[in-house]
């Protein structure tokens, strides 16, 4: 059997040292959506053979799972096939069944070439959003006109607005404001146990944010919090895991989402991924509107 331990604060270095090594793009492969998400999944983690895989507890659909293996080294295909032999021993003795969860479609595929998959499932609420990161900083052309007009309402409307990096200091207050007031406001979307979680998990991560090494601005005017967003940049992609706004702000959300994006830049960043839409009708018709580069598609794959 392999050895899976609870993820403590101390463990994300090394967390952090696997995901920046592969390409995938997308959220899972993150430390701030495992942080964030740890509690909720009960997630355990287990490196052995130069791999790292994570164990879930996947209350939505009711199943344990495990996350597609990563290194951090050039290990080759044989040795990723050998790993995953060990790890559907364990799956089969753990839990009677060997289920991964989060495969991007390139690993979907390797898997049916390499074993016996009896199902491979990707449901649209799983998909994480993934923008050009040029089009989300500058907003350019008629697709996003309506957008620029969001912006200069709240430009005009709150000509004393300050944007500002999330500091230490920051933190007791943004926490303080978000318990607040954010709580009762933020858009809806999602079953309300979804809900309740993602409220908790923000808290923490704003708890951690210089520990896990995230990137933070918040929107200051009149004296109060008006919106923030936190995420990380993971290889050649800005990953947002928080984005909240007092909607009493006209244009508020678009103008954290450009300001964000634009203080987040370095060399090197090509895309932001904004997560998932959790089959709500309100994130989707929002995350679209911002006009995704694509979708990245996420598939539940069960081996026999």
């Amino acid at each position: 059997m392999l050895q899976f331990n609870e993820i403590k604060t101390e463990d994300f270095k090394t967390l952090n040292e696997f995901y920046q090594a592969q390409s995938f793009g997308m959220c899972d492969y993150s430390v701030g959506a495992v942080y964030m998400w740890k509690g909720y999944h009960k997630t355990k983690f287990c490196v052995q053979d130069g791999f790292l895989v994570l164990r879930y507890e996947w209350q939505a659909e009711e199943k344990t799972c495990f996350s597609f293996p990563v290194s951090k080294d050039n290990k080759s295909k044989a040795d990723l096939v050998a790993f995953l032999r060990v790890l559907r021993e364990h799956a089969l003795e753990d839990a009677g069944e060997f289920y991964l969860v989060g495969v991007p479609t390139e690993m979907k595929e390797f898997l049916e070439g390499e074993f016996e998959v009896t199902c491979a499932v990707a449901k649209r609420e799983w998909s994480d959003y993934v923008y050009n990161y040029e089009d989300l900083a500058e907003m350019k052309g008629r697709k996003y006109s309506g957008k620029r007009n969001h912006i200069r309402n709240f430009i005009k409307s709150y000509p004393g607005y300050e944007i500002k990096p999330i500091t230490a200091r920051d933190i007791p207050r943004i926490k303080a404001e978000y318990e607040r007031y954010f709580l009762k406001r933020f858009n809806v979307g999602g079953d309300d146990s979804y809900k309740a979680a993602e409220s908790e998990e923000t808290v923490l991560l704003l708890e951690q944010l210089e520990t896990l090494q995230m990137k933070g601005i918040f929107i200051e005017t009149g004296g109060s919090v008006a919106g923030f967003s936190i995420g990380e940049i993971v290889g050649n992609t800005l990953v947002v895991h928080v984005e909240k706004a007092l909607t009493e702000y006209s244009g508020i959300y678009t103008f954290v989402c450009r300001e964000f994006a634009r203080a987040a830049y370095r060399e090197g960043v090509e895309y932001i991924n904004r997560e998932e839409d959790v089959g709500s009708e309100g994130l989707r018709k929002s995350k679209l509107s911002y006009h995704p580069a694509f979708l990245i598609e996420k598939y539940l794959v069960c081996i026999a």
